[in-house]
């Protein structure tokens, strides 16, 4: 089953302090029986036991498990290994003091992913009940007793379905009864499966081991079957022997008692009551009274306290792992992120850290919405600031490539002339649109602030375009025009356009206004609105205000109005062209460009926080992961896989940012929010909080947190089980 060969391994290697602990040994054993590393303190006992159990490096030599043979040690295998096959028997039990006894035993069915209801229940009732603990399955395992807590270490081990168990030193801090009684169920089950123990007490492995090696100095210096002709000394005060006290008895119809006393002076007087079904019973005894049933560690042994010593009889235990019911195991655990979060919000431990952890991520939280809010504005992009053309233009960019292969824009314009769907082109480099002047005053109080709309627009050729009339009418005349609602929109929402009295499209219908292109001005009449949200003022084609050729053709870059925008811009790649794109995504990139390096220094700072943070709690969470050592060890050493611990620290910081940073940062964000919306001051303006940049700071938030806590964690994972017990001191 197991095999070790050759197997070395040195503490300080190299150095002038080099100690080698296991000393080229080689040993095979069976897959049953009770095996016993024996030898004084520092033999390398538990060492060996260690690199045997996958719990600690070797040297050199080989290791086969069950056909496996490893020569050197592979962290992936060993957690592998340690999960499937091992289950784990310490001296100073390494329970999770945090949980209930039944809670214990369902950690360990985590670990190796038993995810079967009734399995798990059934496993931990069977397991419980054969070390004698299921009674206490609710009660946390502080308040047990030694040899308690070393019970339900056992049931942890058995509840695995353990092809092997290792027990170091299990009744090293028990008393002579418990230590009978521990032994007995680890001899019991060794008689299905692999056992192998290290002690240094001679008469507990002469009375109980199948076999003994003895080891020092890291060598084997014997190695024998034993005969099992030892005796060991089973008094414990806890039991009360009856024959050596004297006895009297008292028996009517109703009642009979038995009175026991070691001593002539017993002043006692008791009332026995029964009411109801029920026995009452009051004493006048000035001694201490105590009331034992089956559940009291207290026995009634009707043995001499000499008869109970003598006899050599050991307690066979009815457990079986046949009784596990066949389950389907990933063989790995499956606490998964999820459920680490879950267990985060039961186990309140999670939320235990210091006040000074707390206030520090409410203020992170706080300072990230004001950062965030800030940064909206920074990379927030109104289309009005940047979309100068409809929908349907395409922009074409002239490249130096571009000019070494005779491509021009005098050569486009030839080519798209006669191009079914081309309408016209304008100069884009420089381009700030047509301009429409707008010039009316609608009474005398308001002759200073009359309306001057001079934004910018695209003239557009009515021609195949397809919009529909939402005031006015279309066009008749060449000297017609129809807004889009865009252009509409815009100068309804003018200051000017507002004081003189304009609520809606019907009030610009029948104005006239100027168009300017290239220092031409032709005077127009509005009468009709149109559904588009493009900034276009459609005139017929007739009247259409051509660009001088001239001005055009000196230009490295043209606006194409066309009726199919994907057609020709695949039209124009195929002429050779390089730079073809749509005008509004090209547009809205450069302003969102523009905008990004004018606020810089926003970004800049915004990452040097977060960097900062990072630092900042993982130094934090790395000194409060000292609390959790110890929890991190065991769950190592019992089989939990990496991925396990990390994910039971993920959920914890998720729980514990969620608690913190989420609300302040929430909080802070609607409070700038509801100021950004309703006051008009500057200062205010300065932030842009929006749903967008909100989830992203929350995202970043919770990387942040997730992050900070994963790299100390990730580096303590980084040792082996016994490393970090040994270094820790657990």
């Amino acid at each position: 089953m197991i095999k070790i060969e050759h197997l070395n391994k040195y503490y300080n290697k190299g150095n002038r302090n080099e100690y080698h602990v296991i000393n080229d040994i080689s040993y095979e054993f069976n897959d049953k029986g009770l095996y016993v590393f024996f030898g004084p303190s520092g033999c390398g006992k538990t060492t060996l036991l260690n690199v045997i159990g996958a719990l600690d490096k070797f040297d050199s030599g080989t290791i086969t498990y069950f056909e496996q043979r490893l020569s050197r040690y592979n962290a992936r295998y060993a957690d592998e290994f340690r999960n499937k096959n091992i289950g784990y028997i310490f001296q100073n039990y390494n329970l999770l003091d945090s949980k209930s006894v039944e809670d214990n035993i369902m950690a360990i069915l985590d670990i190796i992913g038993l995810t079967d209801i009734d399995e798990r229940k059934n496993r931990a009732k069977l397991c419980l009940e054969s070390v004698g603990m299921y009674k206490y399955r609710k009660r946390n395992v502080t308040a047990l007793s030694g040899g308690q807590r070393q019970r339900v270490a056992i049931a942890r081990a058995l509840a695995k379905d353990p092809k092997v168990i290792l027990a170091d030193e299990p009744t090293g801090n028990l008393d002579s009864n418990n230590t009978f009684e521990i032994m007995n169920i680890i001899k019991s089950i060794s008689k299905d499966r692999l056992v192998i123990l290290v002690s240094h007490e001679k008469d507990l492995v002469d009375y109980y081991a199948d076999r003994i090696i003895e080891l020092k100095d890291g060598v084997i210096v014997n190695d024998y079957e034993n005969s099992n002709v030892g005796s060991i000394v089973r008094k414990d005060v806890r039991n009360i022997y009856l024959k050596d006290y004297t006895k009297e008895e008292y028996n009517n119809e109703k009642v009979s008692m038995n009175i026991y006393e070691d001593t002539d002076k017993v002043d006692a007087h008791f009332d026995i009551i029964f009411k109801n079904g029920e026995l009452y019973i009051k004493t006048s005894s000035k001694s201490k009274v105590h009331y034992i049933d089956d559940s009291s560690e207290i026995k009634l042994l009707d043995l001499s306290e000499e008869e109970f010593i003598n006899e050599r009889n050991e307690k066979e235990s009815d457990f079986s792992f046949e009784s596990f019911k066949s389950s389907e195991i990933k063989g790995k655990g499956y606490i998964g992120i999820f459920k680490g979060i879950k267990n985060a919000f039961k186990e309140t431990k999670y939320l235990k850290r210091s006040k000074f952890s707390r206030v520090v991520l409410i203020i992170i939280g706080i300072v990230f919405a004001f950062m965030f809010s800030s940064f909206s504005s920074s990379i927030s992009v109104d289309k009005k600031e940047y979309i100068l053309t409809p929908d349907n233009v395409v922009e074409v960019v002239i490249k130096h490539k571009d000019e070494l292969k005779g491509l021009t824009i005098e050569k486009l314009y030839n080519d798209l002339k006669t191009y079914p769907g081309y309408e016209s082109m304008i100069q884009s480099r420089g381009y700030a649109g047509h301009r429409l002047n707008l010039n009316i005053q609608r009474f005398y109080q308001t002759a200073n602030s009359g309306v001057n709309y001079q934004g910018n627009i695209y003239l557009t050729k009515n021609t195949n375009m397809k919009y529909k009339i939402v005031e006015g009418r279309d066009i008749i005349a060449n000297d017609e025009v129809v807004l889009s609602e865009w252009i509409a929109d815009n100068i309804l929402n003018d200051v000017s356009a507002v004081s003189n009295g304009f609520s809606g499209y019907s009030d610009l219908i029948g104005m006239d206004a100027d168009i300017r292109s290239l220092g031409d001005i032709k005077t127009v009449k509005i009468v009709g609105v149109a559904d588009s949200k493009n900034p276009s003022v459609y005139i017929n084609s007739d009247s259409y205000l051509e660009e001088s050729t001239t001005y055009l053709f000196s230009s490295e870059g043209v606006y194409i109005s066309c009726v199919n925008k994907e057609e020709m811009i695949k039209h124009i790649k195929d002429l050779g062209y390089s730079t073809v794109s749509d005008s509004i995504k090209g547009a809205g990139f450069r302003k969102f460009k523009e905008n990004l390096e004018a606020k810089m220094g926003t970004v800049i700072a915004l990452l040097v926080m977060i960097t900062a943070i990072i630092i900042y709690l993982a130094l934090m969470i790395r000194a409060s992961l000292f609390s959790k050592i110890k929890e991190v060890g065991i769950l190592r050493s019992i089989g939990a896989n990496k991925k396990d611990v990390l994910s039971m620290f993920c959920g914890e910081m998720f729980v514990f940012t969620t608690l913190t940073t989420f609300i302040s940062y929430t909080v802070t964000y609607l409070i700038i929010f509801y100021f950004n919306s309703n006051f008009s001051s500057q200062l205010i303006k300065v932030v842009n909080p929006n749903l967008l940049t909100y989830l992203i700071g929350l995202l970043v938030i919770y990387l942040t947190t997730e992050l900070s806590s994963l790299i100390p964690v990730a580096i303590l994972l980084s040792k082996t089980p016994v490393e970090i017990i040994k270094k820790y001191d657990i």
